[in-house]
């Protein structure tokens, strides 16, 4: 089989495989090959490919030219959501917080009645934009007045108190907190 290249579809192959793109320098590579006089099987065992995948190169490239060989027509699979969907869940997700990815899920199966996995449902916040970050426990916004008022009724019960008075504070914590203990075999 006698194939041979343009000087100028030569120069463009040339380039295409200096850059960093594997799908495109193989393509390259096979039609350059060819040129060079190799066989099919050869070229195969060379790049790591298959026989039939140096024949569809060939037969893409003479049925298209150069410029179709080259283009690209995968379409990359872009979700379940739409793109009005995403840009409403975004907004949601700026509205409210939530604490896992089984929330969202429920909350985009009840708006949009499409199922997704919390695993899924992780990969798509990634992708437009969104990372997890775990929520931390922050104080309520407290009320100055009672607050004040608080302060004021502490003062003067301290100021009334006896001298063998005491008064304990207790803080509401559950009894087994940090009371497990390790068991260890040495």
């Amino acid at each position: 089989m006698r194939f041979e290249l343009a000087e100028n579809e030569r120069k463009v192959l040339r380039e295409i495989q200096r850059q960093n793109n594997k799908r495109d320098y193989v393509k390259a590579t096979v039609l350059l090959m060819l040129d060079l006089g190799e066989t099919p099987p050869k070229i195969a065992g060379f790049l790591g490919i298959d026989d039939g995948t140096v024949y569809r190169h060939l037969e893409n490239f003479q049925k298209g030219g150069l410029d179709k060989f080259l283009g690209s027509n995968y379409l990359g699979y872009w979700g379940k959501l739409s793109s009005f969907q995403i840009v409403e869940l975004r907004k949601q997700l700026k509205e409210q917080l939530y604490e896992s990815c089984h929330q969202i899920c429920d909350w985009v199966e009840k708006r949009f009645l499409v199922k997704y996995t919390a695993e899924g449902m992780c990969d798509l916040l990634h992708r437009i934009g969104f990372v997890y970050k775990k929520t931390k426990q922050i104080p309520m916004k407290v009320d100055a007045l009672a607050q004040a008022e608080f302060i004021g009724q502490f003062e003067q019960l301290q100021a009334e108190k006896e001298a063998d008075e005491v008064h304990y504070f207790i803080d509401a914590v559950h009894p087994t907190l940090n009371s497990v203990r390790e068991l260890r075999v040495d």
